[in-house]
């Protein structure tokens, strides 16, 4: 098995099922998929961020698109772009990574440009792929923006390692909603990836 067939067995591990549902509606909790999106769609993403894509974000668009682990959102690249639809349900690199660099963000005015999004945690932290640090096969780690973090803490050395820490996460939260009784309705709770905290929080259901 080569390494592209061996990261794409690994992200098909950890994103699960691919998303079939024409009308998204409630998230179950578990993680999904969008699904492949054409060559043509990444090249044409590269060139409107100004950056060439890493291996693994790039193998993770080719074949899943974009995805969810649980409640953390992947940001990526989805079919309703090509066909000019507004997608609702899944959130657009490059018009997340053009929100983060024209700002103001987490009280900043803009980030800079090298930054490409992934994902945010709901409340003050935001993740990205920082191309100004590729390693020596192309990679570059993600890092981690926040009101204190600046200019960012690197928290993975690439993007399959990131989406590893995010499954860990989810599932150490999953355990600790094992052992916790249910919330009140309207409510729901919520683990800080950063701090291990869980607190509990809103839910619009």
């Amino acid at each position: 098995m080569g390494r592209d067939d061996a990261m794409i067995e690994e992200y098909r591990r950890i994103f699960g099922e691919q998303w079939r549902d024409p009308v998204p509606g409630k998230v179950s909790g578990d993680a999904f998929y969008h699904g492949p999106v054409p060559e043509e769609m990444v090249a044409d993403a590269e060139r409107e961020l100004g950056v060439a894509f890493p291996p693994s974000y790039r193998t993770f668009l080719l074949h899943f698109g974009a995805g969810f682990i649980g409640s953390n959102e992947i940001s990526g690249l989805s079919t309703e772009e090509r066909d000019g639809a507004e997608s609702h349900f899944w959130s657009s690199v490059v018009e997340d990574s053009k929100t983060a660099w024209s700002g103001p963000i987490r009280d900043r005015e803009g980030l800079p440009r090298h930054l490409v999004y992934l994902n945010c945690d709901g409340g003050e932290l935001s993740y990205f792929l920082d191309s100004s640090m590729p390693d020596d096969a192309g990679e570059y780690p993600v890092v981690r923006w926040g009101p204190i973090e600046h200019p960012g803490e690197i928290i993975a050395p690439n993007f399959l390692e990131f989406v590893r820490w995010i499954e860990r996460e989810h599932q150490r939260y999953l355990e600790w909603k094992k052992d916790h009784p249910s919330p009140p309705l309207g409510f729901d709770w919520k683990m800080d990836i950063k701090t291990g905290e869980v607190t509990r929080g809103r839910t619009w259901k």
